[in-house]
């Protein structure tokens, strides 16, 4: 039986995408945070239960997921800030056409603009069909 005390961690989730930052320097490093989540093959439901967000503001549930990787990666001595730090340059383009969209600051918001944009390509990187 669910306590309807306790949300789920898909509910806490759902709070944490659906939360309005007003501070569009945050958003962009929890969307960081939240790209690496993914790209590193994680739930981000997942890590919401093993950390224990169930008392933590929505504003909080992504840093704490991510604190929750970053420990498990610090006990195979992996280290995923890189990884965070390479995502950043995108967050802050989703979080710039959020912004020019007039749209509000959620990390819904900064995903639907990730979905819409694409990853930054490498420097180096062929695209599909280019000439030699």
């Amino acid at each position: 039986m669910i306590n309807p005390d306790r949300p789920t961690a898909q509910q806490l989730v759902d709070a944490a995408f659906a939360y309005v930052y007003t501070d569009p320097y945050r958003l962009v490093q929890d969307a960081a945070k939240e790209h690496t989540i993914a790209n590193m093959g994680q739930s981000l439901e997942e890590l919401v239960t093993r950390a224990h967000c169930s008392l933590a503001r929505p504003e909080g549930i992504v840093s704490s997921a991510y604190s929750a990787l970053a420990s498990d990666c610090a006990m195979e001595e992996v280290d995923i800030d890189d990884e965070r730090l390479s995502w950043v340059k995108d967050a802050r383009r989703d979080v710039a056409l959020v912004q020019k969209k007039g749209l509000p600051l959620t990390l819904a918001n900064v995903r639907h603009a990730f979905e819409f944009t694409g990853p930054f390509e490498k420097k180096g990187a062929k695209k599909k069909g280019a000439k030699k």
